[in-house]
Order: C-alpha cells, then sequence, then structure tokens
C-alpha cells in the first residue's frame, strides 16, 4: 500500500469483523520530536494471548477467503522500516488497540493520503458503528465524532446517506487543514519537493461537494455554524485527545 490512509482503512475493517460498536482512529504529529503516531481502537471482541502472539505473523489469519494474512504485517513492517514499531494490545471481550510510530520526516515513511475519504469508506460501509477521528498536529487538535453526528440528524437520516458522508468528508478535511495549514507538511517531508500532485489534501479544485450540510439542516442549525466540527476544531494548549500522547 503507499498511503498511510489504506493501511488505516484495512486495519480498521478488522475491527468492523470484530463486532466493535466503536472504532477510534488517531494521528498524531509531533514534528519537534520526528514522530507520527497512528493508533486504531476499537471495543470488540478482542484476541486471546495466543491469537495476539500470532497476529504479524504474514500466514496466519483468521479469515477464511485467503490463507495469508498481510494488514498487521504489512503496517508493522511500515513503521519499522522508517525507525519506529508497531504494538498491538488486545483484551477478550474488551477490545484492541493497535499503535504504529513512524519517523516522520523519513524518506521511507509513506504518505497520509487521503483520511476523510478513508473516514467515509468506513463509516459508508458500516453506517451502524460509530466512528471517531482524531487529528493532532503539534498540539493542534481536531475530532469528528458520528455519534455527534447521530444527535444531529436524528433517527431518520442514516448516516449513510450520500449527503451525509459528503458532509463528514468536509467537515474532516477542513479541520485537518485548520490544524496544518501547510498540507505537505502531512505528507513525508523528504518528498515534499515533488510537488503539490501528490498531496491529496489540496482541493485545487474548488471547494468539495462534500462541505454540504445534511438535508433538513438549516445553516443556523448543528451542522452549520454550530457543527460538530465548529465544536470540535482545531485547538491549542487543550487536554490531549484520547489516542494522541505528547
Amino acid at each position: 500500500m503507499q498511503e498511510l490512509s489504506l493501511n488505516i482503512l484495512d486495519i480498521a475493517e478488522n475491527s468492523v469483523k470484530a463486532g466493535a460498536a466503536l472504532v477510534t482512529v488517531g494521528v498524531c504529529y509531533r514534528p519537534a520530536q520526528d514522530r507520527l503516531t497512528v493508533t486504531i481502537a476499537d471495543d470488540g471482541c478482542g484476541m486471546d494471548a495466543e491469537t495476539l502472539q500470532k497476529v504479524t505473523d504474514p500466514f496466519y489469519t483468521t479469515r477464511t477467503t485467503r490463507r495469508v494474512g498481510m494488514g498487521l504485517p504489512l503496517w508493522k513492517m511500515a513503521a519499522e522500516m522508517t525507525g519506529g514499531s508497531m504494538t498491538v494490545q488486545s483484551t477478550p471481550g474488551a477490545g484492541t488497540v493497535v499503535t504504529a510510530v513512524f519517523g516522520m520526516g523519513h524518506i521511507d515513511r509513506l504518505p497520509l493520503g487521503d483520511l476523510p475519504q478513508t473516514l467515509v469508506t468506513l463509516i459508508g460501509g458500516s453506517p451502524e458503528m460509530d466512528f471517531r477521528l482524531e487529528f493532532d498536529y503539534d498540539g493542534r487538535q481536531f475530532a469528528v465524532d458520528t455519534r455527534e453526528v447521530r444527535q444531529v440528524l436524528g433517527e431518520d437520516i442514516p448516516l449513510s446517506e450520500p449527503e451525509v458522508l459528503g458532509f463528514i468528508a468536509g467537515q474532516a478535511a477542513e479541520g485537518i487543514a485548520e490544524c496544518c495549514p501547510r498540507p505537505e507538511l502531512l505528507e513525508n517531508l523528504s518528498k515534499a519537493q515533488d510537488g503539490p500532485a501528490v498531496l491529496r489534501l489540496r482541493r485545487s479544485d474548488g471547494p468539495p461537494q462534500a462541505a454540504r450540510r445534511p438535508p433538513g439542516r438549516r445553516p443556523g442549525g448543528r451542522c452549520g455554524a454550530g457543527s460538530p466540527r465548529r465544536a470540535g476544531a482545531c485547538k491549542e494548549d487543550v487536554a490531549e485527545t484520547t489516542l494522541c500522547g505528547s
């Protein structure tokens, strides 16, 4: 895989299969420490100690559709190639936390890719579940949570509606951009000279359709000026989010 977002999608889909009700993805940049930390946490069925010891073996998988499980082994390799590491913590019946630490400026560090699209792909595929994205760039933080979106929409409008997915993607993209005004810093710094074509978060074709508010909501409602994004917009000097360490 050529982008971290695609790896995140692959691993988060494991959480979906594990019967999780909530999956939280944390992306945390610390330029001064040359560190990027990505965490995927769920409250699914978890794993026992024997399974936990095998999860990074590419020839071990719980899937019946293929005999090789490459998600976590590739994630581990991607982190270690940058001088980082990957850990998996899991408790049966309580859930799993996968944490990968990357050398932020290492030449082999994969670019972030389209994180908002990864989020809406997960939501669209499993609209009955809840997902939370936490983004932290050097202490400037943003979070989007489908539980908040549900409170706004009520029971009549599902998260899988295209306009709702577009709204969530737009809010995520705007929140990330507010936390890190220079999108190239989200990619591999050693490859930034390659030019803006590789920077997926740059919306050079104008405001995306994703920015539209969900149907049936007034601009002054919570999906407008008082939206979940505004309520949890990028902030400085606030308490750390759930998954991003200092």
